[in-house]
């Protein structure tokens, strides 16, 4: 066990190793956009344009093939865009290079399943709804502030607000982007039985509306960091099923 425990630490290490590199990146993605305005929000606006700005794909380049799950890495991301979770990733890691906590939003078809992405910002106590693939800002029937918490409460229809200065931003007028807000949370819990028994779990030991606004750090939205801890709980996992056979 000692040589497996060796290749699991020197795999994580050469982990973090890389995601140092691909944070540097997205380092220059922000800097490369000049000084980013004071007002937080401005700031917000300015990041979420220019990760609309890059090219839309129909998925993800995956980080690890192996390990597809994990998502994208915002610095592959930057090089070749992505789809919207790809997009909501890069913007999320952004906004945290601008010192705004951010985390990601799943909107919800009206049949159920999950069917878009994008980002809550916290601009202080004031929540604002973004979306880097369509290029808008979700506000209030009148205009206001909006956050997850206010897309789940039945009857509230956002006001959808493009971009300024950008082209092409907004929702189509498809039956893909009927979304029932009411059913909105912060993760695709659909897309998988692994997901939805997660899912299940979390809302016995958190209760239905807790699970369902449980923030993911942006820490985690690195897919090195995710693989990383894959690798560290099986390897933990094996311990413990050698300590029992033994």
């Amino acid at each position: 066990m000692q040589g497996v425990d060796v290749v699991v630490l020197l795999a994580v290490a050469l982990l973090l190793w890389h995601r140092a590199l691909h944070r540097r990146r997205v380092r220059r993605f922000v800097r490369s956009l000049g000084p980013l305005p004071c007002k937080r929000r401005d700031a917000a606006i300015q990041l979420t344009r220019a990760c609309f700005q890059l090219p839309k794909n129909g998925n993800d380049p995956h980080y690890l093939a192996t390990l597809p799950v994990i998502g994208a890495s915002p610095a592959d991301v930057v090089a070749g865009g992505g789809c919207c979770s790809g997009l909501s990733r890069l913007l999320i890691l952004a906004l945290a290079e601008a010192g705004t906590r951010a985390f990601q939003v799943t909107l919800y078809h009206r049949e159920g399943h999950a069917q878009h992405c994008l980002v809550q910002a916290w601009l202080g106590e004031e929540p604002l709804l973004i979306d880097p693939t369509y290029g808008v800002v979700l506000c209030g029937p009148r205009g206001g502030p909006l956050g997850l918490a206010d897309l789940q409460a039945a009857g509230v229809l956002p006001h959808i607000q493009r971009l300024p200065d950008v082209t092409g931003a907004g929702y189509p007028d498809e039956p893909y982007y009927d979304f029932d807000y009411s059913l909105t949370q912060t993760a695709n819990w659909t897309r998988s039985p692994p997901r939805r028994l997660l899912r299940a779990t979390l809302g016995v030991i958190l209760g239905n509306r807790r699970a369902a606004r449980l923030e993911v750090p942006a820490v985690l939205e690195w897919p090195q960091h995710l693989a990383a801890l894959a690798a560290v709980g099986a390897l933990a996992a094996t311990h413990v099923l050698v300590y029992m056979l033994q």
